[in-house]
């Protein structure tokens, strides 16, 4: 059968590397090859973490492309700084393997959509040298300042996109304020594999686990500062030694910080690198799950994937995430330990407050991050 569209995706970051804009990407290219599209991704082989996949890896109706390059964890340093030294890091060479790519393809691509604004600069760049479709998904929110440089470049930059996929509203309005036209906007939410995520019986989890039958809250995400990881850390001390935190991190500077809590806290499980092919199990088995950002995260995907397994969310009250979830199955907070503290003891003592929120979790995901989402994506491209 031939095939709708030939869709080349774009990101500096790709599985094998783990993290919500990994995985979204996964499940994209993974929906469109099985939906009769064929994906070509262009990406970098995993520069934050030591793991590689295959320079060129073929499967039906997908060809991944993996460039090397060089560094390792550099991205977190350059992170610290302005955004100029992760954009000459990240673009510059994605950008000329690009070319060349599209050099030998052009007639077999149909659209180019860009994972963030580091690849929209490369589709921009690949629309003008080869007129295909430009389309931008964002994952994040950038907290524009309106006059300063990063938001007049990324104004000229997303002027050449056709469509722009924002995660959220939030998303929406901040590209909107920085003077980009509304009509090229469509919002759209991750979804996630709810036939994977979704509750099973949490005592047998545990045990397969080795937890026991401890209460157990959940960390999931990069050792950076500003995910909050060492939030967490600071609060072990105080806390409720019945309560046991679970930390799931393969990868950022704060990865000795977490080791060290283990030794010291009896309490906090320092995991380390999980296969996102069996993260769901960890997921699944968690009283609750923490997400103690202290920026103005986006959609994560993570809290989507921790409702959808019927686990219930502690979350910050910072950017997205409170218009992605709702009070019927998340309490969200100001990003202290003392908030953080505070309400997971609350949980561990209120049984029915706990088994309410848990209750109520897959049918929110049902609802709202179902294999529907997908199809707002792709009737894009």
């Amino acid at each position: 059968m031939k095939v709708k569209k030939r869709i080349v995706l774009i990101s500096p970051f790709a599985p094998p590397s783990v993290g919500g804009a990994e995985t979204h990407l996964e499940d994209l290219y993974e929906y469109l090859r099985t939906h009769n599209y064929f994906a070509y991704v262009l990406t970098y082989q995993p520069i934050t973490v030591d793991r590689k996949g295959q320079p060129l890896e073929k499967r039906k109706n997908l060809e991944i492309h993996r460039f090397r390059w060089i560094g390792h964890n550099l991205f977190h340093r350059f992170e610290k700084y302005h955004p100029i030294f992760n954009f000459l890091y990240l673009t510059p060479y994605l950008l000329l393997r690009s070319i060349i790519f599209m050099l030998s393809h052009r007639d077999k691509v149909d659209t180019i959509n860009a994972h963030g604004l580091n690849a929209a600069f490369i589709a921009a760049a690949l629309k003008l040298l080869f007129g295909k479709k430009a389309v931008m998904s964002t994952m994040a929110l950038y907290c524009f300042q309106p006059s300063s440089p990063l938001a007049r470049v990324s104004r000229v930059v997303l002027s050449y996109m056709d469509v722009i996929l924002a995660e959220t509203q939030e998303s929406k309005d901040e590209i909107v304020a920085i003077g980009v036209p509304a009509n090229k906007i469509v919002v759209f939410s991750h979804w996630v594999d709810q036939n994977k995520f979704k509750p099973e019986n949490k005592p047998k989890l545990k045990k397969n686990l080795g937890w026991g039958s401890q209460f157990t809250a959940l960390f999931v995400g990069r050792a950076i500062p500003i995910k909050g990881g060492d939030t967490l850390v600071k609060m072990m001390g105080k806390l409720n030694p019945k309560i046991t935190v679970a930390v799931i991190s393969d990868a950022g500077p704060l990865l000795p910080l977490f080791k060290r809590a283990a030794k010291k806290y009896p309490n906090l499980n320092f995991i380390g690198g999980v296969s996102y092919s069996d993260l769901h199990q960890y997921y699944k088995a968690a009283d609750v799950f923490i997400i103690p950002s202290r920026y103005e995260e986006g959609a994560a995907r993570v809290v989507m994937e921790a409702v959808s397994s019927g686990t219930p969310v502690i979350a910050t009250n910072k950017g997205a995430i409170p218009s992605v979830l709702s009070p019927k199955v998340a309490i969200f907070v100001k990003p202290t330990e003392k908030n953080i503290k505070q309400t997971l003891e609350m949980l561990y003592k209120n049984k029915r407050k706990l088994a309410s929120l848990t209750k109520n979790c897959y049918p929110f995901a049902t609802k709202h991050f179902g294999f529907d989402n997908a199809k707002i994506v792709v009737n894009n491209f």
